[in-house]
């Protein structure tokens, strides 16, 4: 209970740090509906304090301008165009694990309107444990000079982790979870890179028909966390415990008539993929299908969002691909993802998966916090149901999305399932 009150505390530090460390640098309405600050020129004029009351008092003056004048800074620009910066620091801890600290950034040139011309993420975690957790992504939602101006997005990550959990699959999953960290934790390391193409072809009335291929590749490298004997992954020798490299190819098809890619509203969308593996591409040889259904029903400022995933695999798939979603956005771990919430990291490492992820959102009017332009969206409810092969999955959740200048958002929320309570801190939205 204690270290689950201290991750929570780092965590609710992180989010007010964010608050308070985001700070828009660029010129456009469509991104700062509340228009410019004067820029301020230089602080007030405050006279010499007699006494330790007006020492106190003047500086918080000071501090008071120094926001202010921050805040009012629109102008700088990235590569000669306006550009939209955002940047703030995390901090977190996990039990028998350590400390982690480190940072979120998102560059996006908007001197493009809708769509921006590109956008660039990346974080950095590191823990006093040597730990890493680290990605860059490029999103460029219409490719000048190409035909169809598709949208291309990529993401490279590196992932050294003691975190990493084999409870087993099928009818060798072990149903009581004790003594985890003896028992089923194990060390990994992981480099990879995920990347699609999306071509637009037609639209008819507000229906969008997209053609898209993916390919994405991971190089996993295992080790023990501790006795070798003692842990589960070595004990069961699941196809990839040592370690191996795993690519594969894909295309499918995007129907999508959402009225906005985050926090949709109205619409649905519907992304069918196949993809395809085999040497010498990578060492195993699998094919993994995936549809994802998403569909948003809203009445004045409440929605009601739901995804429903199905994804197979068959073939000689290695235990990490096992655990992941495929698609144009793949999920790594479906466990503690955002459509499977409340279950611990590496829960299910199954060939067949059918997952209802829905929420109910209350939505706020934007309000201005330092200059951003800041919307509130508290989730009353969330219920995730799942089959997993041969075992059944049910959790609910709650919590908050904060969405900064229309262009970030971030998440909070609080999970429940049989297995596992948990807290989580997580950017973006899968559905």
């Amino acid at each position: 209970m204690r270290d689950f009150l201290v991750s929570i505390l780092f965590k609710g530090i992180s989010l007010f740090v964010c608050i308070h460390a985001l700070t828009p640098i660029a010129r456009s309405a469509d991104y700062l509906p509340f228009g410019l600050f004067p820029r301020i020129e230089g602080g007030s004029v405050v006279p010499d304090p007699g006494t330790l009351g007006e020492e106190v008092q003047n500086l918080g003056t000071k501090v008071k301008d120094t926001v202010k004048t921050f805040a009012s800074y629109r102008d700088t620009t990235c590569f000669g165009d306006p550009c939209l910066f955002q940047a703030f620091p995390l901090m977190y801890s996990i039990q028998d694990s350590g400390f982690f600290g480190g940072f979120r950034a998102k560059l996006t040139n908007i001197s493009a309107r809708e769509p921006y011309l590109y956008s660039l993420e990346t974080g950095v975690v590191r823990s006093d444990t040597q730990q890493w957790n680290s990605f860059l992504s490029l999103d460029v939602p219409a490719v000048k000079y190409i035909p169809f101006r598709p949208r291309v997005k990529m993401k490279s990550f590196y992932l050294r982790t003691t975190e990493s959990r084999w409870y087993g699959t099928g009818k060798d999953y072990d149903v009581i979870i004790t003594d985890e960290a003896k028992n089923y934790r194990y060390s990994a390391t992981e480099l990879g890179i995920n990347s699609s193409i999306i071509f637009p072809l037609f639209q008819v009335s507000k229906q969008k028909v997209n053609l898209f291929g993916t390919f994405s590749s991971i190089k996993h490298n295992t080790r023990a966390f501790s006795d070798v004997s003692q842990s589960k992954l070595f004990l069961d020798q699941p196809r990839g415990f040592n370690g191996g490299i795993s690519s594969r190819l894909g295309f499918g098809i995007l129907l999508d008539s959402r009225d906005r890619e985050e926090l949709s509203r109205v619409g649905w969308a519907l992304e069918i993929a196949a993809e395809y593996s085999s040497p010498p591409v990578g060492q195993y040889d699998f094919r993994r299908f995936t549809v994802i259904d998403r569909r948003y029903v809203s009445k004045g400022r409440w929605t009601l969002a739901n995804r429903l995933t199905l994804d197979g695999i068959t073939g000689q798939a290695p235990f990490w691909e096992l655990s992941s979603i495929g698609g144009i956005d793949p999920i790594l771990d479906l466990s503690q993802s955002q459509i499977l919430r409340g279950f611990p990291n590496g829960r299910f490492h199954e060939t067949f998966k059918i997952i209802n992820s829905a929420e109910l959102r209350l939505e706020f009017a934007p309000v201005r916090i330092f200059g951003l332009h800041t919307q509130f969206f508290p989730t009353l409810l969330g219920v995730d149901l799942g089959r997993i092969s041969d075992q059944s999955a049910a959790g609910v959740s709650s919590g908050l999305k904060i969405l900064f200048n229309r262009n970030l958002l971030v998440q909070i929320y609080v999970a429940s399932s049989r297995d596992d309570k948990n807290i989580n801190f997580s950017f973006g939205q899968d559905y």
